[in-house]
């Protein structure tokens, strides 16, 4: 609902004809936009084999593919008009995710949106307390290594990424137009950035 509500005041959910959960994981966001929402072509990527097998064998209104861990992908150019990426962002370093932007702004139809989430203020002053203001400095903080994808992503490649609003409106808006930022906009921890694909190439 949190993604939903978002869409609903940015786009209009009639100008909604195809979407891409990027990085859906066991499909539960796909799962509750197949239920919220009338959007007819829903599809869902992720690096996991063995989350897309399970989605392809339980759930039957959407279509699923493995995607490799860096661009590109297989989706042609202008494919959906909404692309969602739920904690995805969270867990990569900076490189990862300028070459995933260039990847997704390619995705998105032209006017269409990007959702994505990511560990903001709140989520840095959350893990690290008195730290924080330290871990920010530079903006972007994506040194600490997460095993929980250990034996489905690279080595060194999945982190605990932690990032200021200052930064993120400032670096993603080289891939698109940035129309809001809520705090907390995800369960009540993870923010999301909401993004628009310029209808000029």
């Amino acid at each position: 609902r949190d993604y939903w509500e978002l869409v609903s005041k940015h786009l209009g959910t009639k100008k909604i004809r195809t979407m891409l959960d990027w990085g859906c994981g066991c499909g539960r966001l796909i799962n509750a936009f197949i239920h919220l929402t009338g959007i007819t072509e829903i599809y869902g990527c992720d690096i996991d084999h063995e989350a897309i097998a399970w989605c392809k064998q339980n759930i039957h209104r959407a279509a699923f593919a493995v995607i490799p861990p860096a661009p590109p992908t297989g989706y042609p150019n202008n494919s959906f008009d909404l692309v969602v990426g739920n904690s995805v962002l969270t867990h990569l370093t900076k490189d990862v995710q300028l070459a995933w932007l260039r990847e997704v702004r390619r995705m998105v139809a032209p006017g269409g949106l990007f959702l994505t989430s990511l560990h903001g203020e709140f989520a840095t002053y959350f893990a690290f307390q008195n730290s924080a203001h330290d871990i920010l400095k530079r903006g972007i903080y994506d040194e600490i290594l997460d095993s929980n994808l250990d034996g489905i992503a690279p080595a060194n490649y999945y982190r605990g990424t932690y990032q200021s609003q200052e930064y993120t409106r400032k670096v993603f808006s080289d891939y698109f137009e940035v129309l809001d930022y809520v705090e907390r906009g995800s369960l009540n921890f993870q923010d999301i950035i909401i993004m628009k694909k310029s209808l000029i190439p």
